[in-house]
């Protein structure tokens, strides 16, 4: 059961994470653009409490710029902000763009 505390810290270390992830990124220390940080605080797959991150890039990313390297300082600025807050839960990031959140289902059928 997720407290509403604990939600509110997550949510707090998230609004910091992207303020630091637009700093780095104005500065040139960051190579992609986020459009958005979107989390969601459940039970993982083993049943251990987990928080699931999900960074919206642009759309217009490229290639050259999905790789790990790039996405690695994103990963470890979102993880530390939520160490920072002490919860105790393991912390996935995924990646997405907005066409990609917004493709159909490969059961859904395409207008």
């Amino acid at each position: 059961m997720v407290r509403a505390t604990e939600h509110r810290l997550v949510q707090d270390a998230i609004n910091d994470a992207k303020s630091i992830l637009e700093e780095m990124k104005s500065s040139g220390k960051l190579a992609v653009g986020i459009e958005s940080l979107e989390f969601t605080l459940e039970d993982d797959q083993t049943g251990d409490p987990a928080v699931t991150v999900t960074v919206v890039l642009p759309d217009d990313t490229t290639d050259e710029n999905w790789t790990t390297e790039k996405f690695q300082p994103i990963i470890e600025t979102i993880q530390g902000q939520i160490a920072e807050k002490e919860v105790d839960r393991i912390v996935y990031v995924l990646f997405t763009t907005p066409k990609i959140l917004d493709a159909p289902l490969d059961d859904e059928e395409v207008a």
